[in-house]
This record gives structure tokens, sequence and C-alpha cells, in this order.
């Protein structure tokens, strides 16, 4: 089991990755895409068809050679964060995301995600502001479209401040928990 997070450069590119971003415009189309313009200004959808084929064929195995476990997919959720106004506060995550490959999908410039070093056992659930030393220890990754950071948000604090004004960024989160996927479904 990893406990620092893993950087992988082109995950996804050149004709697949243009293939994805060519998802999520059709996606963005959805009647069941959600906004969340309360907290992280964001559109959202959970599960979409084929991102979940992905989660479960090609994604599950990544996941489970980089964090040396057997892991099983729980969902998958994509973010869309609106120019200017998107930002994803510092929190730990639910237990549905035991381990999470972070992909980003789109963007007009890089947009950092702050994980901390520190793995923790047994961390609080929900958001807090972000402190000085938190801003100090903690690692910025700057992902390009087709890359993925592999973490663990319920071990790992992480954060995005607010996204510049002429910026969007859009990503996929696969989510994975340890034992059988359908206790947490």
């Amino acid at each position: 089991m990893i406990e620092k997070p893993i950087l992988i450069k082109n995950l996804f590119s050149g004709e697949r990755l243009a293939y994805l971003q060519q998802q999520v415009l059709e996606l963005k189309k959805s009647p069941d895409l959600k906004l969340d313009d309360h907290t992280y200004h964001r559109h959202h959808i959970s599960d979409p068809l084929e991102f979940k084929r992905i989660h479960f064929l090609e994604i599950m195995e990544i996941a489970r050679h980089h964090f040396e476990e057997e892991l099983y997919p729980s969902y998958c959720f994509l973010s869309f964060y609106l120019e200017g106004k998107g930002r994803c506060p510092a929190h730990f995550d639910r237990p549905q995301c035991y381990r999470t490959v972070d992909v980003c999908l789109n963007q007009r410039a890089k947009w950092a995600l702050h994980v901390s070093p520190v793995f923790e056992q047994n961390p609080p659930l929900g958001q807090f502001e972000v402190t000085p030393e938190m801003r100090r220890t903690a690692i910025a990754y700057y992902l390009e479209p087709g890359d993925a950071l592999l973490y663990s948000g319920v071990h790992q604090y992480h954060w995005r401040d607010q996204i510049a004004e002429d910026n969007f960024c859009d990503l996929v989160f696969f989510h994975f928990v340890k034992g059988s996927a359908e206790s947490y479904c």
C-alpha cells in the first residue's frame, strides 16, 4: 500500500483523450447534470456509462497495481468547475473514496491540487479552512489534460484554491474501496 500520491503523466492521450473530452461535451448537455453552486461552484454527474465502463475495465487494474492492494470500484464522478468560481475546500473524503484516481480531462491552464504529505489514520470528515501550516507542508500537483493523480482522500486532506477567472477544469474521479464494492454502492 502506498502512502504518497503517485502522478501518472498521460494516462490518457491522443485520440483516446480527445474521445473522452468529446464525451464530456456531450455529458455537459445531460439532464442528469447537477449544479453545486454553494461550495464547489461546479456541475457534476455520477457514474456516466462510458466512464463507469472505463472505471471497471481499465482504471481498476491501474489502481490495484499502483496502490498494491485489492480494490473495487465504488463510483466515478465527473466535475466541471466553473470559470473563475470553482474551488474545492480542504477536506478528507468519505469511506467510498478509500483510494482515488483523479484525472484531468480538460482545462485552460493548470490548476493545483494540494495534497497533505501526512497519511492520517482516523481523520475527521467534513470541510475546514486551509491553515498557513497546511499551505507550507502540502504538495501542489499540477495535472495536464490526460494526467492522473493517485492518492488516498480518506487519509490525506486535499484542496484546490479558487480557479482563475479565465480558467475552467473538467475532472473525473475514479473512487475505490477495499473489500466488496457491493457493500458501498
